[in-house]
């Protein structure tokens, strides 16, 4: 476990220590959610793009059906056409 110190700045910026970011492979425009504890606890988790989540959830569904690649790629495609990105 690391443990560093921190401060918020202006608008409620907290800088992450670079040691923390880099162990946790933690890059610029990640979104985590955060959510109180309370007692002034707050827990940072990540939060997957909705877009990775959607491929992934595809990508399972034609693997348990046995599609091939061909098939795979023809799906996304047409997925990809009609999600507003």
């Amino acid at each position: 476990m690391t443990i560093d110190t921190t401060e918020v700045r202006s608008r409620g910026v907290i800088t992450i220590p670079k040691s923390i970011r880099e162990t946790n492979h933690i890059a610029e425009g990640q979104q985590y959610s955060v959510v109180s504890l309370g007692q002034g606890n707050i827990l940072l988790t990540p939060r997957p793009s909705q877009i990775n989540t959607m491929c992934n959830d595809l990508r399972d569904t034609l693997l348990a059906r046995g599609a091939t690649l061909e098939e795979m790629l023809v799906e996304l495609r047409s997925v990809r056409e009609n999600v507003n990105v």
